[in-house]
């Protein structure tokens, strides 16, 4: 859990340097990330900023595919100072750690879009200030889902999904979401 740590590169180097192998992301398409890899990416995605004049304060904006490298430019963007304020997105992970009560040992199925604040800040802020993993699907594919849900124990959708396992009535994943919503 982070502590009295405000500042969510912090987690990152935290991470990094007491878990550096363990998993932060992996996807689909994606390498897997682990949080060592994590602090070199974003640390050069930082200085990639850096050089183009990016400083503390600027505003940046990206019209990207959601993809491990989106999610790394905005990491790289928390790392300059450039979005929001750190000490807002350390505040909210911090109490949706404990309202969740995330733990290192959770994986999260990724599925929302980055542009949503709930995609962006709240699921992958919470999964570093937790020092969980992050399996990021590129967008919400019912087959996709449930072929990867097994592997995770957090899962954020919205209320449609959850009729996954009506319209898609087989294998593990819909039995996991099954177990999820307390149905047969």
């Amino acid at each position: 859990m982070i502590g009295s740590m405000r500042d969510p590169s912090e987690w990152i180097d935290r991470a990094a340097r007491l878990q550096p192998r363990r998993p932060f992301l992996r996807g689909p398409s994606a390498r897997e990330l682990t949080y060592a890899d994590l602090r070199r990416d974003t640390g050069r995605f930082a200085g990639a900023l850096e050089a183009l004049g990016v400083a503390a304060g600027d505003r940046v904006a990206a019209q990207v595919e959601k993809s491990a490298e989106a999610v790394l430019l905005y990491l790289a963007c928390l790392r300059l100072g450039a979005v929001l304020t750190r000490g807002n997105l350390a505040s909210n992970a911090a109490v949706l750690c404990e309202a969740w009560r995330f733990t290192q040992d959770d994986v999260l199925l990724h599925t929302l879009p980055l542009f949503h604040v709930h995609g962006l800040f709240a699921a992958i802020n919470t999964v570093l200030a937790s020092g969980a993993s992050l399996i990021l699907l590129p967008k919400f594919s019912a087959p996709e889902v449930l072929a990867h849900l097994p592997q995770a124990s957090v899962y954020m959708g919205v209320p449609t999904q959850g009729a996954l396992p009506d319209r898609h009535d087989r294998g593990e994943g819909a039995e996991c979401i099954r177990r999820l919503l307390g149905r047969p």
